[in-house]
C-alpha cells in the first residue's frame, strides 16, 4: 500500500499509484476547503463587528453632514437678515440689529463646530474602513497560505507492507486428497507415473 504522511491517507488494496495521487489531490482540496471554512468562521465575528461599526460611523457621518448643512443655511439666513436689516432699516445700528449680528456670529461658530464634527466622523469612518480592509487582507493571505502548500504529484509516498493477520484470514473450502504410491527400483513414486 502507499501512504501519504502529510495527509495521513493510505491507498486502498489494489489501487495504483496514479489513482492514489488523484485521490490525494481531491483529499487535499477537501482538507484545504475545510480549513478555509474554519478560518473564515474564526474571522467572521471580527469582520461582522467592524462592518456594524462602519455602518454606524457612516450613519453618524451622514447625520453630522445634515446638521452641518442646516447650521450653515441657518447662519447664512441670520447673517443675511442682519445685514439686510442694517442696510435698509431706518435706524442703522439699533440694539435689534446688533442682537441679530450676535446671533448670526453664534450661528457661524455652531456651523464651524458642525464642520469639525463632520470631519471627525469622516475620519472615524475611514479608520474603520482601513481596519476592515486590513482584516480582510489578513484573512485572504492566510487562505492563500493554506492553498499553496500541497502538490499530489510531487508528494513523496511511503510504501507500506501489509502483513496478514491470523484473524483476517478466511478459509472458504477445505479438501482432502489421497494419492497412491507404488514402490519402484528408484524409490517411491506416484501410482499414475510411468
Amino acid at each position: 500500500l502507499y501512504r501519504c504522511a502529510s495527509l495521513r491517507v493510505r491507498s486502498a488494496p489494489g489501487e495504483s499509484e496514479r489513482d492514489f495521487r488523484v485521490r490525494l489531490q481531491q483529499e487535499a482540496r477537501e482538507q484545504r476547503d475545510a480549513r478555509v471554512a474554519a478560518l473564515r468562521e474564526k474571522f467572521a465575528p471580527r469582520v461582522q463587528a467592524l462592518q456594524v461599526k462602519l455602518r454606524e460611523a457612516t450613519d453618524r457621518m451622514a447625520k453630522e453632514q445634515g446638521e452641518a448643512s442646516a447650521d450653515k443655511l441657518q447662519t447664512a439666513v441670520a447673517m443675511g437678515s442682519a445685514i439686510f436689516g442694517a442696510l435698509f432699516s431706518k435706524r442703522k445700528l439699533s440694539s435689534t440689529t446688533i442682537s441679530r449680528m450676535g446671533t448670526a456670529a453664534r450661528g457661524a461658530s455652531r456651523a464651524q463646530k458642525s464642520a469639525g464634527d463632520v470631519a471627525r466622523a469622516e475620519e472615524s469612518r475611514e479608520q474603520l474602513a482601513a481596519r476592515l480592509a486590513a482584516l480582510e487582507q489578513e484573512l485572504e493571505a492566510e487562505v492563500e497560505t493554506l492553498g499553496a502548500g500541497f502538490d499530489a504529484q510531487q508528494e513523496p509516498l511511503e510504501t507500506v507492507a501489509v502483513k496478514p493477520k491470523a484473524g483476517a484470514v478466511h478459509v472458504h473450502a477445505v479438501g482432502l486428497a489421497w494419492m497412491p504410491w507404488r514402490e519402484t527400483a528408484e524409490g517411491r513414486a506416484p501410482a499414475w507415473s510411468a
